[in-house]
This record gives C-alpha cells, sequence and structure tokens, in this order.
C-alpha cells in the first residue's frame, strides 16, 4: 500500500478521482478531519501533523506536536484533539489545536488500567476504553488541563468503534457480535 493522504473528489459517485496526493513517512495510523483541517497521527515520527486542507489540490502542513510512542487514534472536537496512547504510560493526551501551526498538549489522562484504543467526546464528556478493566469511563473534560472522571461502566473486553447520540453511547462489540447501548444520562 502506499504511505500518502489521498483527497478523492466525489461530487460524481461514479467517478470518483484523486485530486491530490502528500507522501507520508512509513507510520500512519488514523486521520480526522475537522473544518478546513486533517489532523493526522503516525507512529513512525511519533507525531500529530496538522494539515490546511482548504485546498484539497494542494494539502498544506502547518503544524505539528510530538506525542509519543504508540498513539492509538484521534478525535476531534472543538478546539481539541484527543488522542489515546499506550506508550508505557497509559492514557490519553489532550491537545489544543486553536492555533493548528502551534498545536499544544494541555491535559493527560494517565490512570488507565490497561490499553486503550477507542475515545469519543460529546459536549463536556469524554468516553474512553479502559482495556485492564475492560470498562468505559467518562470523564469530564470542560477544563480539559484537568480533566476529572465522572463514571464508568463495564462493557466487556473487545469494543471496536464507540459512538455518542444525544444520552446513549453505542458500542459495538468485535467478538460477541453486539450493540450495546447505555444510557449516560
Amino acid at each position: 500500500g502506499s504511505l500518502d493522504i489521498k483527497v478523492i473528489e466525489i461530487s460524481n459517485p461514479f467517478l470518483p478521482r484523486i485530486i491530490s496526493s502528500t507522501l507520508m513517512s512509513v507510520g500512519p495510523e488514523r486521520i480526522a478531519i475537522s473544518g478546513r483541517y486533517a489532523y493526522y497521527i503516525d507512529s513512525s515520527t511519533q507525531l500529530l501533523e496538522i494539515f490546511d486542507i482548504l485546498n484539497p489540490a494542494g494539502l498544506k502542513r502547518v503544524g505539528s506536536i510530538a506525542i509519543g510512542a504508540n498513539p492509538q487514534n484521534i478525535f476531534v472536537s472543538d478546539r481539541y484533539a484527543y488522542i489515546p496512547h499506550n506508550d508505557g504510560v497509559l492514557g490519553l493526551m489532550i491537545i489544543d489545536i486553536q492555533n493548528p501551526t502551534s498545536p499544544k498538549l494541555i491535559g493527560n489522562i494517565n490512570n488507565l488500567s490497561g490499553p486503550t484504543e477507542y475515545v469519543t467526546v460529546s459536549g463536556r464528556y469524554a468516553y474512553v476504553f479502559d482495556g485492564g478493566v475492560d470498562r468505559l469511563r467518562i470523564y469530564d473534560v470542560s477544563n480539559a488541563a484537568k480533566p476529572v472522571q465522572v463514571g464508568a461502566v463495564g462493557i466487556g473486553p473487545t469494543p471496536i468503534h464507540i459512538t455518542v447520540v444525544g444520552k446513549y453511547v453505542y458500542i459495538i462489540d468485535q467478538f460477541s457480535v453486539d450493540l450495546r447501548i447505555i444510557d449516560v444520562c
């Protein structure tokens, strides 16, 4: 496979076409898009890289920040990027991306007991899977510099996707092939 970010124009879904391709390093992991920016995590360079995608034919790298080894995923909400990591200290990094040319680490959750890959954020809450105890931990991140755990619930060991809509968390479990719905009101 290629190690690049491709922008594909799909205004005609019967004739999609690649309009640009930006070469990346050897460790692409995940990408999130919010507004006019793409947020890309790379395990080989251990960076969060930020691209201006206003002109899709010419992506422009505008900023980056070191995120350490073994980033797992990325979720962008408002002015923050949330990145779960399993680099010896298991947890979640909260990065202020309000100024995309100068992102800053603003908060950390370092009390997870096992590996994590899944995070989603809705409103003032971050929902983080803690693989050490097979629980969904819920954090109030309204003060991103000092997240506070406000709840937790057992969900089983193998979630592959977590999303929040309204007062419900939807979790797909890989091995039991379940869709679990949790009321977090």
